[in-house]
C-alpha cells in the first residue's frame, strides 16, 4: 500500500490529536496573543505550507478583523530588508512540516539582524525542531508528519491549525464544536465518497482546475498543487467567478474541474458551473447541501457548515482523486521524480 495513501486515510486520527492539542493550550494561546498589541499577524511558509499560510491570513482578517498577510519564505528571505518595516511589531506565524525550512529560518534570523521586533509562533510536524527552538510559542504535531514527499495529512492538519487559531481567539464555541464534529465524521465521509473519487480518476482528463473563494483560497490552491505533485498533471487554482476573466478559455473537455460552491442555489455560482459543464469538462462540485445541476458529480457533505469547517472535507477530494490518477499517469505519489520532501538551501 502506498505511503501517500496511508497518510491520506489516516489524517482524521491526526486531526483529532491536533484538535486536542489546541484545546489543551487554548487559554495559553489567548494570553500569548492578547498580551501583545500586535500590529499585524504575518504567516510565512514555503510550497504547500505557503498555500495554507495564505488561507490562514484571509481567515484571520475575516474572522478576527485583524490586519494579516502571508509571505512566501523565499520572498521574505531575499527581501527581508523591504519587509522589515511592516513586520516590526508583528506576530509572525511560521508554518513548516520539518520545522527546518531553510528560507523560513534564514528569514527569521535576517529580520532579527535587521533589528526588527516581532514574536514568533510556529506550527510544525516535528518535535523540538530548529524553528520551535527559536519560537515564543509552539505547536509541535509529530503525528501529522508526512513521510512521503507530497504533503497530504500534514497540510490538512496545518489547515486545522489556522481554523482553531481563529476560532479560539474569537471564542467561537460553535465553530470549535463543528470542527470537532467534522473531524469525527471524517472516516464515514471518506468511505462514502472514496469509490466516487476512484471513478473520477479513471475518466479521461489531463489537466486540473480548482475553484474556490475566501477562507478556502489557501486549501484550494493546495488542492491544485496535489495534481502536480501526486499524479504529475498540470493544474491551476482560481477564485470561482474570476475564472471567467481569461482562464475559462483553457477549460476544455480534457479538464477536471473541482469547484467549491457556497450556495448551490446562488444564481452566479450555478451559472458558472453550468458554463463549465457546457465545455464538456469533467466537473466535481463540493457543496454542503445537494447541488441539482445536470452534468456534474456532486460531493455533498449533507449539512450546512461554517465555510472554515468546509476546508477539511474539501481537501480529501483532490488528494484521493489524484492518488488514484497516479496509477494511470505512472507517477509515484510517494517519490515524485525531481521533488524532495523539503528544500535545503
Amino acid at each position: 500500500m502506498s505511503l501517500t495513501y496511508q497518510e491520506i486515510i489516516s489524517q482524521y486520527d491526526a486531526l483529532k490529536k491536533t484538535y486536542e492539542l489546541f484545546r489543551k493550550h487554548a487559554e495559553e494561546l489567548k494570553t500569548f496573543v492578547n498580551s501583545e498589541n500586535f500590529s499585524l499577524i504575518a504567516y510565512v511558509g514555503c510550497g504547500s505550507s505557503y498555500s495554507i499560510a495564505s488561507g490562514m491570513a484571509v481567515t484571520t482578517q475575516m474572522k478576527l478583523a485583524k490586519p494579516s498577510l502571508s509571505i512566501a519564505g523565499g520572498d521574505l528571505m531575499l527581501h527581508h530588508d523591504r519587509y522589515k518595516k511592516i513586520l516590526d511589531g508583528a506576530l509572525i506565524v511560521a508554518v513548516s512540516r520539518s520545522g527546518s525550512t531553510s528560507e523560513v529560518l534564514k528569514s527569521i534570523n535576517a529580520l532579527k539582524n535587521d533589528g526588527c521586533r516581532f514574536k514568533l509562533l510556529t506550527f510544525s510536524a516535528v518535535e523540538n525542531s530548529k524553528l520551535s527552538q527559536i519560537s515564543d510559542f509552539v505547536f509541535d504535531m509529530p503525528w501529522a508528519f508526512d513521510q512521503s514527499v507530497c504533503q497530504t495529512r500534514t497540510v490538512t492538519n496545518f489547515y486545522l491549525c489556522g481554523a482553531l487559531f481563529a476560532a479560539i481567539l474569537d471564542d467561537d464555541q460553535g465553530l470549535l464544536s463543528e470542527l470537532k464534529a467534522v473531524i469525527d465524521n471524517g472516516e464515514n465521509y471518506l468511505h462514502l465518497f472514496e469509490p466516487v473519487f476512484k471513478e473520477v480518476a479513471g475518466r479521461k482528463w489531463g489537466h486540473g482546475v480548482v475553484l474556490g473563494d475566501a477562507e478556502l483560497c489557501g486549501i484550494c490552491e493546495e488542492g491544485a498543487l496535489t495534481f502536480k505533485e501526486i499524479c504529475q498533471v498540470d493544474s491551476n487554482y482560481y477564485h470561482l467567478l474570476d475564472a471567467r476573466h481569461g482562464p475559462m478559455v483553457m477549460i476544455k473537455s480534457d479538464t477536471l474541474v473541482i469547484a467549491v460552491v457556497d450556495d448551490p442555489k446562488n444564481t452566479y455560482e450555478r451559472g458558472m458551473i453550468e458554463d463549465i459543464v457546457k465545455k464538456q469538462a469533467v466537473v466535481v462540485v463540493y457543496s454542503d447541501i445537494p447541488c441539482d445541476l445536470e452534468g456534474i458529480i456532486n460531493i455533498c457533505y449533507g449539512k450546512s457548515l461554517n465555510p472554515i469547517s468546509r476546508g477539511i472535507p474539501f481537501i480529501l477530494i483532490p488528494q484521493l482523486i489524484n492518488y488514484y490518477k497516479s496509477a494511470f499517469t505512472g507517477a509515484d505519489p510517494d517519490k515524485p521524480e525531481g521533488l524532495d520532501p523539503w528544500i535545503k538551501l
